[in-house]
């Protein structure tokens, strides 16, 4: 994430804030190191967003003597490679870094100071909702092959995945061809 982005995000949740909070609310604690960017090696870096909430990679389901994916996931891909094709990037080759970025969307029912520690990001998601793992997955696999990021998924020798909440959920993809 880049300065300017993690200045709108700051900016979009405090903004958030002050709409829910009373008047007399004191200021938020400052952002924590981990939202540092990822390092650049080189030209070519391919970066994207995916707006909606970030679907983890569905089990394969037998049935009637076949196994099949999941229609979620198979819906969910078919958004992460519609804004592949839309970025209209070109394929890379060779060892790439991966830098993922899950935006959850922050539960209704939680107190607002609950809501500022999300925002802020002191409180991460640790729901079952989405392994992370499978958050991964279900995004490299629609980034590979036939008009994709890459040709892959085994070019990515180096991989960071985190997972935060955020009032606008998403997923920020950083994908970087290293030397």
């Amino acid at each position: 994430m880049s300065e300017a982005q993690l200045a709108e995000h700051i900016a979009r949740n405090k903004a958030f804030r002050q709409q829910r909070a009373h008047p007399e609310a004191s200021e938020p604690k400052p952002v924590p190191a981990l939202l540092a960017p990822p390092p650049t090696f080189g030209q070519g870096m391919i970066c994207f967003e995916v707006p909606g909430n970030p679907i983890p990679k569905g089990r394969p389901r037998l049935g009637r003597g076949h196994t099949y994916t999941p229609k979620r996931t198979q819906e969910a891909e078919k958004v992460v490679r519609s804004v592949v094709q839309l970025a209209e990037v070109i394929p890379l080759v060779g060892p790439l870094f991966v830098h993922l970025d899950f935006f959850m969307p922050i539960p209704k029912q939680w107190a607002k100071a609950k809501v500022q520690s999300a925002m802020l990001g002191t409180i991460r998601p640790t729901n079952r909702g989405g392994d992370i793992d499978n958050l991964c997955k279900l995004l490299l696999d629609a980034c590979q092959g036939e008009g994709g990021c890459f040709q892959d998924d085994a070019q990515i020798v180096e991989l960071i995945c985190r997972k935060w909440y955020s009032v606008e959920p998403r997923t920020v993809v950083k994908i970087v061809p290293l030397p």
